[in-house]
């Protein structure tokens, strides 16, 4: 009897030992050996490796350096720019205003008249400061005096100021010589010969208007009408008119005809 319990019992502790073989083995199978290969089923996925990226040469621009200052700077005084009067057109050639038109013939007026014997008062005479020059075939001598007009100092300067008023034809008329009205003095300076005789009494009201053409910008007219005043009955009382064409000649506005007015 007790032969039979210690051979049972060795035969199971054998039958033990098999199960146990049984489960490693099984269990071995199921786990991948490290290095083989696995089904393709359980593949993972395949990385593809990532390029190198080349380098690229990158340009580094020098930073200018600036030194910061605690001191007050100072901008530099700068030149303004000189605009133009708006009575004063800054070119000539430009159509001038109504205006302008009748400041221009007032100086002409004024101008031609030294030449006609009106009114001398503009040329600021001298009469302390004074030549004469001797007539031609006579005894008798003519009596100029210094004009102190700032911008007259000679028959040149004279010139030039008549040229801003009127067309070359009208200036070389009044400047001929045989109308011996100015004179360069032997020691510099203009002079003239005093002869204005004033305003016209028998004259009334006078009107002055601008005269534009419906084309063109280059020609107007200044149209002057003056009262009459006649005393002696055979010249009854009246107007008259005078025109004054102002054109544009060149690069700027002159008078292309010009009259004394009573």
């Amino acid at each position: 009897m007790k032969k039979r319990l210690i051979i049972a019992a060795i035969l199971a502790f054998v039958l033990s030992g098999c199960q146990t073989a049984e489960v490693t083995e099984s269990t071995s199978e199921e786990l991948p050996v490290p290095g083989s290969e696995l089904p393709e089923g359980n593949l993972p996925p395949k990385v593809t490796p990532s390029p190198v990226l080349e380098e690229i040469p990158v340009s580094v621009q020098p930073v200018e350096e600036h030194i910061f200052s605690t001191e007050e700077t100072i901008p530099a005084e700068t030149e303004e720019p000189v605009i133009p009067l708006e009575d004063e057109p800054s070119d000539r050639g430009e159509r001038p205003t109504d205006e302008q038109v009748l400041e221009a013939y007032h100086k002409a007026r004024e101008s031609y008249g030294w030449f006609a014997g009106y009114d001398d008062s503009g040329l600021m005479l001298d009469t302390t400061d004074s030549i004469s020059i001797p007539v031609a075939g006579e005894e008798a001598e003519w009596t100029f005096f210094r004009v102190t007009r700032p911008e007259l100092e000679s028959i040149e300067t004279l010139r030039a100021y008549l040229k801003d008023l009127f067309s070359d034809e009208i200036v070389d008329e009044l400047l001929k010589p045989a109308n011996n009205l100015f004179v360069d003095g032997p020691q510099g300076g203009l002079y003239a010969m005093g002869a204005g005789r004033g305003a016209n009494v028998n004259t009334g009201a006078v009107t002055e208007m601008v005269l534009w053409p419906e084309e063109g910008d280059g020609l107007c007219t200044v149209q002057v009408t003056i009262e009459l005043l006649w005393e002696d009955p055979d010249f009854p009382m009246g107007v008259r008119s005078y025109s004054f064409p102002y054109q544009k000649v060149g690069d700027k506005w002159v008078f292309t005809h010009f009259e004394a007015i009573m």
